[in-house]
């Protein structure tokens, strides 16, 4: 991890409630994601460049933002991915939970997602797998409200299915998923997630999943290439405007939650493509006026986003940059000044 970061935290803890047959729920309570919120703002912010960890940008509001953002017609990698998934889903279901050396079938086996938002390429996995073979879901996201939602709707049209979701960050669910019955798992980080991280907290992140893996699980990785930088631009320049109000869903975050004073129209989203690092970038830049006009020369940098592809696909290292800003003292925007973060899914 960044070596200016303070010491990892303590795993949260969970709190278990079942909304629904089939279906259980281990949560942080909300008030300690509300500090751990605080601490992160407190700490990203002190840093230069300025930065807040990718998994803050998804509150309700960010979560049903993403959502629209996947829908947008500018936004190829979601469509990519779940072609990749209809094509090649039997064959990752195979290899994951068929024939071959394993553990006693005494346990359903089970799919443990990474960020799993609404779960809509779930379902092309669960139907590869079959919709009448019991099998347990784990999603794995911070927004509890998704996770019930789209839980139950998978529950009504998958009748052997189980959901134990996990809300709460990876670091929390690995050392659950670890403590957890041995058994057949098949773990899948989509999305394009893994490039919201800087090659260290790449490493770490990798690392953390493969210590909650037992000898016969496997890993469903997808990973976005380089591409014409016109495709890149349009994607995370949508023109409906959906991405740009889900990064500055961020700052609109803080004021909710923290009781911030960022005057958000004072921010503009700007996205380019950075020849010399490979990657596209989408920054959220604060501007003197209230103008969205600005340009990307000085925009910090930071991590990044990635895109799903099966073994046999290569689908851009696609990088985002946060550039808000803040006076030092509390969290009011004073229009100069930037701060730089992380995020998308």
């Amino acid at each position: 991890m960044d070596d200016r970061r303070r010491s990892e935290p303590a795993s949260p803890r969970l709190v278990e409630t079942r909304p629904a047959p089939r279906l259980t729920l281990l949560c942080q309570p909300r008030q300690e994601q509300r500090q751990d919120l605080r601490a992160e703002v407190e700490r990203g912010l002190s840093l230069s460049p300025k930065r807040l960890a990718p998994r803050f940008f998804y509150d309700e509001e960010g979560s049903r933002l993403f959502e629209r953002i996947t829908e947008t017609p500018e936004y190829y990698p979601t469509r990519t991915e779940a072609a990749l998934l209809r094509s090649f889903g039997a064959e990752i279901v195979e290899a994951s939970f068929g024939g071959g050396a394993g553990p006693p079938a005494r346990e359903a086996p089970a799919l443990v997602e990474l960020g799993s938002g609404s779960s809509a390429k779930t379902r092309l996995l669960l139907d590869a797998y079959g919709a009448a073979r019991p099998l347990t879901y784990v999603p794995i996201d911070v927004s509890a409200e998704a996770v019930h939602s789209f839980g139950a709707a998978l529950l009504r049209d998958y009748p052997a299915l189980t959901i134990r979701g996990l809300v709460c960050d990876y670091r929390g669910a690995a050392e659950f998923l670890r403590a957890g019955p041995p058994g057949r798992r098949l773990f899948a980080f989509l999305g394009s997630s893994l490039g919201n991280y800087d090659l260290p907290d790449a490493r770490d992140l990798l690392g953390l999943v493969r210590s909650a893996m037992g000898p016969h699980d496997r890993f469903l990785l997808g990973l976005d290439l380089k591409k014409d930088p016109a495709l890149l631009h349009a994607a995370y320049n949508d023109a409906a405007g959906v991405t740009a109000a889900f990064n500055l869903n961020l700052l609109a975050r803080i004021n909710r939650e923290l009781g911030g004073h960022f005057e958000l129209d004072r921010f503009a989203h700007v996205a380019f493509y950075d020849e010399a690092a490979g990657a596209s970038k989408c920054t959220c830049k604060a501007c003197s006026a209230r103008s969205s006009a600005s340009t990307p020369s000085d925009a910090a940098t930071a991590s990044g986003a990635a895109s799903a592809c099966t073994p046999r696909t290569r689908t851009s290292t696609l990088r985002r940059t946060w550039t808000p800003c803040c006076r030092a003292r509390g969290w009011r925007c004073s229009g100069s000044g930037r701060t730089a973060g992380t995020g998308s899914r």
